[in-house]
């Protein structure tokens, strides 16, 4: 510990220092250019036990109830609801479900600054905070994406000149 604060004002510190990473966080991912969203990465792909794990931790029911924070800046793209079925509405939803992982990934790590003014047991809370705060999210995204590109995969095949995309299931399994 490299700053010594009382309780109250190490509890201000951490409380104005979570706002700050995950605003932060949410405006550098904001940042991101689309094309480096478009790429093909391993991370953004869907790995074989996911289906499975979704349905345990039972995802349906209570992924509507996380808040959305694309109300917080003006020029985000809102994921609540999909309110449109059109390949290039889709192709955004996805892009931004990658942009929303990738916010949810890098505020978790910054939860070890917190061990510069606070006891390592609170230093250790504040790692966890950050961790279990943002895993939510980060299963949402994931899920999200996956079941558009499934919609995706289906509406392509079923019409005849539907536009180039190389979007598809990863797997035939429905989550």
């Amino acid at each position: 510990m490299l700053v010594q604060l009382s309780a109250l004002e190490g509890t201000l510190v951490n409380i104005v220092a979570w706002l700050i990473i995950h605003l932060g966080g949410a405006y550098l991912c904001n940042q991101i250019p689309g094309w480096w969203l478009k790429e093909e990465r391993e991370w953004f792909e869907e790995k074989s036990w996911e289906c499975t794990f979704y349905k345990w931790i039972m995802i349906k029911r209570w992924k509507d109830l996380a808040p959305d924070g694309s109300a917080i800046f003006k020029e985000s793209f809102s994921k609540r609801n999909l309110t449109n079925r059109s390949f290039f509405y889709l192709h955004q939803f996805i892009l931004e479900t990658k942009r929303g992982e990738v916010a949810h990934t890098i505020t978790i790590f910054p939860g070890i600054l917190f061990f510069l003014w606070n006891p390592p047991s609170v230093g250790m809370l504040m790692v966890l905070y950050g961790f279990f705060a943002n895993l939510p999210f980060l299963f949402i995204q994931r899920y999200n994406r996956f079941r558009i590109l499934k919609i995706m995969g289906k509406a392509k095949k079923m019409t005849i000149h539907s536009p180039s995309s190389h979007y598809s299931s990863s797997s035939g399994r429905e989550c």
